[in-house]
């Protein structure tokens, strides 16, 4: 399936790139029943950056006309179990919350939601933190919904750019897929890209129109969510996070 195949691909990005940090020779992603996947963010600052790229990897595709995108539901919490290298065999608090939000997903007809399992910690009372979060997210994704496939692309390669690599700009747990896909845009030897003349050399476009598609994609907006997410989770306590590889 050409899903599978651009699944694949960004599940590479991903773990080459947004999340570099998983054991050698552990499976990070897993697609099942055809047309979902779950995977693993080691660090937790980072899954919402990589559900965003999932997203935009999908979004920047087409087949025969038909929109690609999915449903994410990112849970923030625990891995308690993992018995083997198949992330369809472990368990813990992440996958659990995952599970509940993509539930929440289904019946509210929404693309994105997130859930901080109980055993995480924070100075923050009660389920505030939550509750900002998915404010924020569900406005993120009115901005995604309205992405064209060349805008996708281009906040694609924003994404995986280094932090300050841009003038201007600076676990998820389950999902669905619904569409097609379409091929690769030429990179860099390392996948990512320092500039938006990097951007425009892969997309074989000019580094004005990287500039026009970024902004119309509200990129500004994608990044001040992005901001306050880490903010938000590096003040969390999540139990096991710090025997996480560096």
């Amino acid at each position: 399936m050409i899903t599978d195949t651009l699944l694949k691909d960004a599940f590479s990005q991903v773990r080459r790139h947004i999340d570099p940090h998983s054991p050698a020779g552990e499976e990070t992603f897993e697609i099942f029943r055809g047309d979902s996947f779950q995977g693993i963010i080691f660090r937790a600052k980072n899954a919402l950056k990589a559900a965003l790229y999932l997203r935009a990897a999908l979004l920047s595709a087409r087949i025969n006309g038909t929109r690609t995108d999915c449903r994410l539901a990112i849970g923030v919490g625990s891995l308690e179990y993992r018995p083997a290298r198949r992330v369809g065999e472990m368990d813990g608090e992440a996958f659990r919350a995952a599970s509940r939000g993509m539930e929440l997903l289904v019946k509210r007809n929404q693309r994105m939601s997130l859930q901080i399992a109980p055993g995480v910690s924070s100075s923050t009372p009660g389920n505030t933190n939550e509750r900002e979060l998915m404010t924020e997210l569900l406005l993120t994704d009115a901005i995604i919904q309205n992405w064209n496939p060349t805008q996708a692309e281009a906040m694609k390669c924003w994404l995986l750019s280094k932090p300050s690599g841009l003038p201007g700009a600076g676990s998820p747990g389950t999902g669905r897929t619904r569409g097609g896909g379409r091929g690769r845009l030429r990179e860099k030897a390392r996948g990512a890209w320092d500039t938006q003349q990097d951007i425009a050399a892969a997309l074989q476009i000019s580094q004005g129109a990287v500039s026009q598609r970024l902004k119309r994609a509200k990129y500004w907006a994608i990044e001040s969510v992005l901001q306050r997410y880490e903010e938000i989770i590096q003040g969390c306590t999540i139990p096991g996070e710090e025997n996480d590889p560096p």
